[in-house]
């Protein structure tokens, strides 16, 4: 709080305007009885009907705001010349003052024009306020009283946090306009700044920075180094904005900035080779392997979901010696679980093994792809009867041959469904007697 230097201006023709010509001011008679309403209004006809011109002064006061009722702004009187401070005239107000929040914020003494708060001021409410002071010796006096702004308020952002997507594929430089934070005060303790803190958890460094924008109050999030979804996928950094009072206030945002997903990590399958076995007696739909694949894109996103695929590397055997239905593709794969199933019977006497590929796609643009190997081993049944190379052998035996003389040898083996003579890898035990016809 704090009177302002009054400022004098020379006598100006300017009249007073008078009740009877605009009609009825509220006149501030002095207190406790000194004078009257009447007395103030002759006194004021008699002035005005000298013809006197009068003399108008300027008066400027100040006051802090936020200070308690009752708290001292100025007092009228300085701004008339010292001649006239010690006229004991009185003073009433014009009557646009009246009209203004002037009565409701300040208390104005008719007789001594003494100025104080009638309530606690907000400069963010009102700034100034002016009116006009009479003496009925022809003095006016113009009163500006301006509201001093002290630091009460804190920066505030729209907003307690802010979430953006960055693209993990940002180039350093790339810019976001942040929303600034207002404070209701003035100069020096309005917003005079802005700082990021690094996040409390790793990493470390970010790879973000503010920069200024040009005009004031704009400012940009600015990319300040390569981002990687897979390894940080969401950073929670703190913007602090400041004002410049003694002590300075300040308030903080949450920036929580997510990095965008995109389709830059191709799937990866548990093993490079799988290897299993089924029986060559399993039914279709047996399931032989599992194979799995991940993709460390983000989770529930096209970039991670994956298809399987089966590729046959090896022949089962030659359509040309058995039926198509007999000889095309014993495997397929469940392209959501990778599970590898027979669909058909299996001949281990036409095939022992089977070499598979399985891919596995993800479901972005582009899509990305990665393969393995599968083996499968056709385990043997004893599926297939002795087949005596001949139906009839024939052979001749001297009477008097010694006992255990070799005179007829007797050969079966196992015929497969291609006619081709072959042995099972495990030689089973084959038994033969005779039987007397």
């Amino acid at each position: 709080m704090g009177a302002g230097r009054p400022r004098l201006g020379a006598p100006v023709g300017r009249r007073l305007l008078l009740p009877e010509r605009r009609g009825s001011p509220r006149v501030r008679p002095g207190a406790r009885g000194q004078r009257s309403l009447l007395g103030l209004l002759v006194h004021a006809w008699l002035w005005a009907a000298s013809g006197a011109s009068a003399q108008l002064f300027n008066l400027s006061l100040s006051v802090d705001e936020g200070l308690p009722p009752d708290t001292l702004v100025g007092d009228i009187r300085a701004g008339l010349p010292a001649a006239q401070q010690q006229e004991g005239s009185g003073f009433f107000l014009s009557e646009d003052s009246d009209d203004s929040p002037l009565l409701d914020d300040f208390h104005v003494h008719p007789d001594t024009g003494i100025i104080r708060t009638a309530r606690r001021l907000d400069r963010e409410r009102r700034e100034r306020y002016s009116f006009v002071a009479a003496t009925l010796l022809g003095a006016v006096v113009q009163v500006d009283i301006r509201v001093n702004d002290v630091n009460d308020h804190s920066p505030r952002f729209p907003r307690d946090s802010l979430r953006l997507d960055v693209s993990e594929l940002s180039p350093p430089g790339t810019a976001f306009r942040l929303p600034g934070a207002h404070d209701p005060d003035a100069g020096q303790f309005s917003t005079q700044g802005y700082t990021l803190l690094p996040p409390s958890d790793p990493p470390a460094d970010p790879g973000f920075a503010l920069r200024p924008g040009g005009p004031p109050g704009v400012f940009f999030l600015c990319v300040e180094g390569p981002l990687d979804r897979e390894s940080y996928d969401l950073y929670e950094l703190r913007l602090v904005a400041t004002d410049a009072g003694s002590p300075p206030l300040s308030t903080v945002e949450t920036l929580l900035l997510r990095v965008a997903d995109l389709n830059d990590q191709p799937p990866l399958f548990s093993q490079e080779h799988y290897r299993a076995s089924v029986s060559e007696a399993a039914a279709p739909g047996t399931a032989v392997v599992w194979v799995s694949a991940s993709d460390a894109d983000e989770a529930g996103t096209d970039h991670a979901r994956l298809r399987y695929t089966l590729v046959q590397l090896s022949a089962l055997c030659s359509p040309e010696t058995l039926p198509t239905a007999e000889c095309g593709p014993a495997f397929a794969i469940d392209p959501e679980s990778g599970v590898v199933s027979t669909i058909r019977t299996l001949d281990r006497e036409v095939q022992e093994a089977v070499e598979l590929r399985v891919v596995a796609q993800d479901l972005g643009e582009p899509p990305l792809s990665a393969t393995c190997r599968v083996s499968v081993t056709v385990d043997d049944v004893n599926d297939n009867e002795p087949v005596f190379r001949r139906q009839v052998y024939n052979a001749t035996l001297a009477e008097h041959t010694p006992v255990g003389h070799c005179f007829l040898q007797i050969l079966s083996t196992w015929v497969s469904v291609v006619k081709i003579k072959q042995k099972n890898e495990k030689q089973q035990e084959k038994n033969y007697f005779l039987d007397s016809l």
